[in-house]
C-alpha cells in the first residue's frame, strides 16, 4: 500500500464504509484490498481502500463476481467492460423471467392447465431466434430435399417461419401460432404441397417470385380486393358469373406479377395451393401472426379465395 496522510484501522474503515470488518477483512484476504501492517503487525488502510471498498459494494449489488472485479483492479479488465458484461447479464436474466412470466400467464389463461401445456407452452417461449432458425432450416431441408428451387425463395422461408422480429415476451396469440406452427410443419401434406411450390417443373419455379415494384402489384391487387369487397357487400356468391370472372382476373394478376402467362401450366402449378388451401391457409396464417401481422384473412379475401379455388377445379 502507499502511505497517503490518512489511515485508517479496520474498525474506522468499517464505520466509514459502512462494511462489517469480517467483510473488509475476507475482501483483503481475497486480494480485492491492498492493506498496509503498522509495526505492531495490524493491517491499516488508506483512502484508495475507502474508495475501492465502495467501488466493490456497487459492484455486487450489480451482480459482478469476485474474480470479475478483482481482474477489473488488476486492470485485466476495464471498468467499462466489466459493466457491459454485467449489463448482458442481467438482460439475458430479464428475458428468462420475462419467458417465465409468459409462460405462466398463458398456461393460466388456458382455465385449467394441464402439465402437457406447461411443457408445449414453455418449449415454444423458451425457443431464442437461433433455434426458431433452425427449427425452420431442418423443416425445409427436409422439404426441398433433391429438388432444385429458387433459393430467394427459401431464404425468405426460413425469415418468414423464424420470425426475427418476434418479441421475448410474445403475446398468447403468438404462442398459439408457434404451438400450431410446430404441429403444422410436421404435416406430411403441408411439406407435400410447399414441395410442389418449391420444386422445379421446368418452369423453374418461376410462379413462386414476384415483381420487383411492390408498388405496382399492390395497387393491382388493391383494385382487386375493391371488387372482392363490392361483390360481398351485393350478396353475391363467389360460384356466381360475376365471382368467377372475378377469380379469372385474379389469377390473371397473380400469373402477370410472377411474370408468366396466365396458361393451363400457370393454373396447374397453383392449383393444390388454391384448391388444397386448407392447411397452407393456416400455415400462412400462424406465419402472419408470428410476424406481427393480423393472422386472419380479410372477408373479401375469404371469399375471392372460395372463386379463385372454385375456378382452379379440375373439370370432372
Amino acid at each position: 500500500m502507499i502511505m497517503s496522510q490518512k489511515t485508517y484501522t479496520i474498525g474506522e474503515l468499517a464505520r466509514r464504509s459502512g462494511i462489517s470488518t469480517r467483510r473488509i477483512r475476507f475482501y483483503a484476504d481475497a486480494g480485492l484490498l491492498s492493506p498496509g501492517r503498522t509495526q505492531a503487525g495490524y493491517r491499516v488502510f488508506d483512502d484508495r481502500d475507502l474508495v475501492v471498498l465502495d467501488l466493490i459494494r456497487s459492484l455486487r449489488e450489480a451482480g459482478a463476481g469476485l474474480d470479475s472485479i478483482r481482474s477489473m483492479l488488476k486492470q485485466d479488465v476495464t471498468l467499462k467492460d466489466l459493466l457491459a458484461v454485467r449489463l448482458s447479464d442481467v438482460e439475458a436474466s430479464i428475458r428468462r423471467q420475462k419467458a417465465l412470466a409468459a409462460t405462466l400467464r398463458l398456461a393460466l389463461s388456458t382455465g385449467n392447465p394441464t402439465l402437457e401445456d406447461l411443457r408445449r407452452i414453455s418449449q415454444m417461449i423458451g425457443h431464442s431466434q437461433s433455434q426458431r432458425h433452425a427449427t425452420a432450416t431442418a423443416f425445409l431441408d427436409m422439404t426441398t430435399d433433391g429438388v432444385s428451387y429458387d433459393p430467394r425463395w427459401r431464404s425468405t422461408m426460413v425469415d418468414l417461419i423464424a420470425a426475427p422480429s418476434l418479441p421475448d415476451d410474445p403475446s398468447t396469440e403468438q404462442v398459439d401460432a408457434w404451438l400450431e406452427l410446430n404441429d403444422l410443419l410436421a404435416n406430411e401434406r403441408l411439406q407435400m404441397l410447399l414441395r410442389a411450390q418449391a420444386v422445379d417443373t421446368g418452369r423453374t419455379a418461376k410462379f413462386l417470385r414476384v415483381r420487383d415494384e411492390p408498388e405496382i402489384w399492390r395497387a393491382r391487387d388493391k383494385q382487386i380486393m375493391e371488387k372482392a369487397r363490392a361483390a360481398l357487400r351485393q350478396g353475391l356468391s363467389p360460384a356466381s358469373s360475376d365471382g368467377q370472372q372475378l377469380a379469372d382476373e385474379y389469377i390473371a394478376f397473380m400469373a402477370w406479377n410472377r411474370g408468366l402467362s396466365d396458361d393451363a401450366a400457370f393454373r396447374d402449378a397453383i392449383r393444390d395451393m388454391w384448391v388444397e388451401g386448407d392447411i397452407i391457409d393456416r400455415f400462412w396464417q400462424c406465419v402472419g401472426v408470428l410476424n406481427g401481422r393480423d393472422g386472419e384473412p380479410s372477408a373479401e379475401y375469404k371469399w375471392l379465395a372460395s372463386a379463385t379455388a372454385l375456378r382452379l377445379q379440375p373439370p370432372s
